[in-house]
């Protein structure tokens, strides 16, 4: 009897689930490290995102070896060879080549037909707005201001993100919301639902600390990553600026050099085969003959 029980008790002790164990063991409980976390992946992602836009992307089979990468779930991978690409996560274990590579990297969070940047495999290779060529510099800056701005408005909208998802209970699953944004597209997709991480109401492992603690930290990274790239663009826009004028530079100069080559050389050839045949003209003159005397002696002096 007393073994029975004790067997039942095992058994009952299975079914009862044990205190601190997520529904979901791949999503963090809430908490303030754990949103700052998801804060920290998800701006990295829209910075990734706004790079492409202005550096383009090539076919992995174009990129040299060393080149970097991120697949659509997150993970980093690591050209080392032509055609081998490895995972730099402990998360990964497993590696891509250019042809998996290209249909599993990262595509924009906001679809294409809101506005997003197309980033499938079937529009590779992707040119950058500073990969246009035969054009100034002067005349790319209306589409790397549009890019900067949307880039500002990607940032804005994942701090509107996380303080919806603040106010967000229910554990680990996540919710669907409505990213608003005054001066920005309206974007409702899956990719833009509430962060598991960032639900504390009503949780009771969450306290008043790590709401307050999260939404400034929030508009503090996104705030010093919008000055960086500010200040970065000034500098590509100069360092752009300066390589096409000396590109147009050379390539005038170079057109110069070869007419002025031609010219000036044949015009030199011309007055020296001149010049030599001068003494081949006879003299009409009367003062040919006469100077200098015949009679001419330094001695004269």
């Amino acid at each position: 009897m007393r073994r029975t029980l004790l067997l039942s008790g095992f058994l009952l002790s299975l079914l009862i689930p044990i205190s601190g164990i997520t529904e979901d063991e791949d999503t963090p409980a809430p908490n303030g490290d754990a949103c700052r976390a998801e804060i920290d992946k998800a701006l990295a992602k829209e910075l990734r995102i706004y790079r492409t836009v202005l550096f383009g992307r090539k076919r992995a089979v174009d990129t040299p070896i060393g080149e970097v990468r991120y697949d659509k779930d997150g993970g980093a991978f690591y050209k080392t060879a032509a055609n081998k690409w490895i995972s730099s996560t402990e998360e990964y274990d497993y590696t891509y080549s250019n042809y998996d590579m290209d249909r599993n990297a990262e595509v924009d969070s906001v679809p294409v037909d809101q506005g997003g940047a197309d980033l499938s495999p079937d529009a590779l290779p992707r040119r950058g707005i500073l990969d246009t060529k035969r054009t100034m510099t002067s005349e790319l800056i209306p589409y790397l201001t549009q890019a900067f701005r949307a880039f500002n408005c990607r940032v804005d909208m994942v701090c509107n993100r996380v303080e919806q998802s603040t106010d967000q209970a229910g554990g680990t699953e996540s919710k669907e919301l409505s990213i608003r944004v005054s001066g920005c597209i309206h974007v409702d997709t899956e990719e833009w639902n509430s962060i598991p991480a960032c639900h504390f109401a009503g949780y009771e492992g969450g306290s008043y600390q790590d709401v307050a603690n999260t939404l400034p930290y929030c508009q503090q990274v996104s705030g010093g990553l919008i000055q960086r790239e500010n200040d970065l663009l000034k500098m590509l826009v100069e360092y752009d600026a300066a390589y096409r004028s000396l590109l147009q530079f050379a390539g005038v100069f170079d057109e110069f050099l070869q007419e002025f080559r031609w010219t000036i050389t044949g015009s030199i050839r011309t007055a020296a085969s001149v010049i030599g045949s001068l003494g081949r003209i006879p003299c009409f003159v009367s003062s040919c003959d006469e100077y200098p005397p015949s009679s001419y002696s330094i001695d004269t002096y």
